[in-house]
């Protein structure tokens, strides 16, 4: 079936638009997902985890607009078990990266946490019992 000109153009703007939207948001994700993580309190998982190593696993799976916030989703597959977290933040954010960032880390302050910087390994000094 061919598409009206006007509708094929439409579609092609979609699928730029779409796959720009997932670059910028994965590369949010990667660098925060460790926040998904960061108010987690309980005993057994600060002693043998920190929330950058116990996100480290989760890929990038999509982002959905929730009401005023950007929800950016990961996921891990182990076991046969699907697990999911998410991150976000305002929408009104969104085409301001550097405010994002800023929000994000706010996050991780609030949570008494300090973030790694982008491309910073997860700290080796809780590692995971048995590596």
């Amino acid at each position: 079936m061919k598409l009206p000109e006007k509708t094929s153009r439409l579609l092609s703007l979609q699928r730029a638009a779409e796959g720009e939207l997932k670059a910028r948001f994965a590369g949010i994700f990667n660098r925060h997902r460790g926040l998904a993580f960061a108010h987690r309190q309980d005993a057994v998982f600060t002693e043998h985890w920190t929330p950058e190593r116990a996100a480290s696993s989760y890929e990038f799976a999509g982002y959905e607009i929730r009401e005023s916030q950007v929800v950016l989703y990961g996921q891990e597959t182990s076991h046969d078990f699907n697990y999911r977290i998410s991150i976000a933040f305002p929408v009104d954010l969104a085409d301001q990266p550097a405010a994002v960032e800023e929000y994000l880390t706010r996050q991780y302050a609030q949570a008494g946490k300090a973030p790694h910087s982008a491309g910073a390994s997860p700290s080796s000094e809780n590692p995971v019992a048995g590596d």
